[in-house]
């Protein structure tokens, strides 16, 4: 046999030996994201080391430290002792604790205010990573003493796509119409919301409160176009549904159907009805601009108070001024109180939060009460309806508690349960954020479908957010783990089998011919070494 046969069968032995186990699985990037040239969020993507199980207060140089979310703890140094972090997500988010959830919600902002330098992934845990996760230790094992030649690693290698930044991702406006009377004098109510979704996790971002307000708005319109094909039930309103991208830009899609919209649209609008985040709490809010005395607020006001009462729910005024100086916007409806125009949000939220911490990594479908959500859908829309037939003063009934029992969202015009699961598990289904949006997307085409199965002049207009975020188009890949041992025990194997090698040529050739071809090996290399130079 050949010397150079035999390193070539050393070689391959060696590969199956020390390389084994291969195991790929789709891996989830922590946002990546720049604004005003400051960077935040995860900024790199190329992993290729030794894993290991992430424990408090010890260092992880050259490793991907990996953790479960429970057992995960935020602080200023943890991302200064590893070169990567891979965080596992339980299949089942009900299994966490509350006070897991809401300390992953503070983690959560801190992520948006960070630069971090080295790749964070996060991935859903499977029956073959959570195996693989018992198995490592918080020690790498480098071989040291005969249980380590024993012993064996994991090795994580993860692929990315590539990460441009993308500058002004484009988003698009719905709008469509119920048209009351003929008729420059009949009044317009515009029911308003926003669909976009945001976590820290883009590509698990499913945005179950603003994918509810959509459901919402969309369940709005199937009932109130049945109501409209009667002319005995046909409201004396226009009625305008408009559902608006750029939500966490501080309502940028609003914003630009204000100012692109005909001054005799605005000037019509008798009242702007905002939804945002309907299934946070039980108790519902009413977050107004004008002053509460205002004689259209209490009109409004007292419409969707009574409905909530006859539900054995509650709903709040909430008073807050617009800071017209101010770029940032709290609520929808303040964008309609600088035009001054009465308007209103109603919401689960007491208060406002930062518009990109309204969706969450825990603001899913699973851990969503579907039931609250279609409870208070037609608590709005009661509500409504109270209003529009001006059914809040009802001539004959001599008490309050009677008027307020007065039901119209019933028999054919009640809400829809199936209607509104199936919507609110179908948009879940989505991120919904430029850049991760496109004209050609499902979602948007299933929205376009609905708006036209109930509304008329319907039309959808695209635009730039314009905002100083910037975000990275690379939001997924995989990581493919391979089982290996330690290097001292390669050296060891390697040695091994290279005695054994030359051990076996020694007994097959004899000792003389064994030496000869050493010699003649020997020779070779100096000859061709001289050679080159």
């Amino acid at each position: 046999m050949p010397f150079r046969n035999l390193a070539f069968l050393l070689l391959i032995v060696l590969e199956i030996a020390l390389v084994h186990g291969v195991h790929v699985f789709p891996v989830y990037r922590l946002f990546q994201g720049e604004k005003s040239s400051q960077a935040f969020g995860s900024q790199s993507t190329h992993v290729n080391l030794l894993a290991s199980k992430w424990a408090k207060q010890r260092g992880y140089s050259r490793t991907v430290s990996v953790a479960e979310l429970k057992d995960f703890d935020l602080s200023d140094s943890v991302f200064n002792s590893t070169d990567a972090f891979l965080l596992l997500i339980p299949r089942n988010l009900n299994l966490l604790s509350k006070g897991v959830m809401d300390q992953w919600k503070q983690f959560e902002q801190i992520f948006l205010e960070k630069d971090i330098k080295i790749p964070v992934y996060f991935a859903w845990e499977d029956e073959d990573l959570s195996e693989i996760y018992n198995d490592l230790s918080p020690e790498v094992s480098t071989g040291s003493g005969l249980s380590g030649y024993y012993s064996q690693n994991y090795q994580f290698v993860a692929t990315a796509d590539p990460n441009p930044m993308v500058k002004d991702g484009i988003s698009w406006n719905f709008q469509g119409w119920i048209r009351g009377p003929a008729g420059e004098s009949t009044p317009t109510l515009a029911i308003v919301t926003h669909y976009d979704s945001f976590s820290i996790v883009p590509a698990l971002s499913e945005g179950a409160s603003s994918a509810g307000n959509l459901v919402a708005l969309l369940e709005m319109s199937r009932i109130f176009s049945k109501l409209a094909q009667n002319p005995r039930t046909a409201p004396a309103y226009n009625l305008l549904f408009l559902a608006t991208g750029g939500g966490p830009y501080n309502f940028a899609g609003l914003k630009h159907w204000l100012a692109n919209s005909e001054m005799k649209v605005l000037e019509g609008i008798e009242f702007a009805l905002c939804l945002d985040s309907l299934v946070s709490s039980p108790s519902l809010y009413f977050h107004i601009s004008r002053q509460p005395k205002d004689e259209g607020v209490q009109k409004f006001f007292q419409g969707f108070s009574s409905s909530a009462d006859s539900f054995s729910s509650s709903l709040s005024l909430v008073h807050k001024k617009v800071n017209v100086s101010s770029p940032d916007i709290d609520w929808a409806h303040e964008h309609f109180s600088k035009k001054r125009i009465l308007s209103a949000t109603i919401t689960s939220l007491p208060s406002p939060v930062p518009l990109f911490s309204r969706s969450s990594l825990f603001d899913i479908q699973n851990l969503t009460d579907i039931n609250l959500l279609s409870k208070n859908i037609k608590i709005v829309t009661e509500g409504l309806v109270k209003v529009l037939y001006n059914l809040t003063q009802v001539e004959g009934k001599e008490t309050e508690s009677e008027q307020k029992r007065i039901e119209i969202v019933k028999g054919t015009l009640d809400i829809s349960p199936p209607f509104i699961s199936s919507l609110f598990s179908s948009f879940c289904s989505t991120p919904r954020l430029s850049p991760y949006l496109n004209k050609k997307s499902p979602f948007l085409t299933s929205v376009g479908r609905l708006f036209s199965s109930y509304l008329t002049e319907v039309s959808n207009t695209s635009f730039s957010a314009e905002t100083d975020w910037v975000f990275s188009s690379s939001i997924k890949g995989e990581i493919s783990v391979y089982q290996v041992k330690p290097v001292s025990f390669d050296l060891l194997l390697a040695v091994s089998i290279l005695g054994y090698l030359f051990l076996l040529s020694l007994i097959l050739k004899g000792p003389t011919e064994f030496f000869n071809s050493l010699k003649k090996m020997f020779a070779s290399v100096r000859k061709s070494t001289k050679g080159k130079k």
